[in-house]
C-alpha cells in the first residue's frame, strides 16, 4: 500500500529524516517506508526503526541520511543529493499478501538538524 501526493511536492532544504504518527488497527508485521527522489533521479525508501507490530498510536521516524538506506535509478554518483521531492509519503511493505486492518497517518513531519 502506498499513499501517494496527488501533485508534485518538493521538500524545503536538507531534511535528515522524516517522522509521522502512525495508528494501527492489526498486529501484521509489515514494514513502514516513505519514498523520496533526489536531484539525480534515485529514488530512496527509508525505514522505520519499528515493524507494525502494536495496536494504536506510535510515534515513527525514517532517517533520510542512513547511508544503508534502500535505492534505485538515477543517474551520476549514488548517495543522497539535495534538493528532493517526495514520491510516497507512506509505503506498507506486506511481502506477499495484502495489508490486514487499518492504519492512520498524520503530522507527517520533516526533521532538520540545528
Amino acid at each position: 500500500m502506498r499513499v501517494v501526493p496527488k501533485q508534485a511536492l518538493s521538500i524545503e532544504g536538507r531534511p535528515t529524516a522524516v517522522g509521522m504518527w502512525i495508528h494501527n488497527t492489526t498486529n501484521t508485521g509489515d514494514g513502514i517506508h516513505c519514498r523520496v527522489v533526489d536531484a539525480q533521479g534515485w529514488t530512496f525508501q527509508p525505514t522505520a526503526t519499528e515493524k507494525l507490530t502494536w495496536e494504536g498510536w506510535r510515534w515513527m521516524t525514517m532517517p533520510l541520511d542512513d547511508p544503508h538506506t534502500e535505492h534505485w535509478g538515477g543517474a551520476g554518483a549514488e548517495g543522497l543529493h539535495y534538493p528532493l521531492r517526495w514520491d510516497s509519503l507512506l509505503v506498507i511493505d506486506s511481502p506477499g499478501l495484502a495489508h490486514q486492518g487499518t492504519v492512520y497517518v498524520t503530522g507527517v513531519t520533516l526533521i532538520y538538524e540545528e
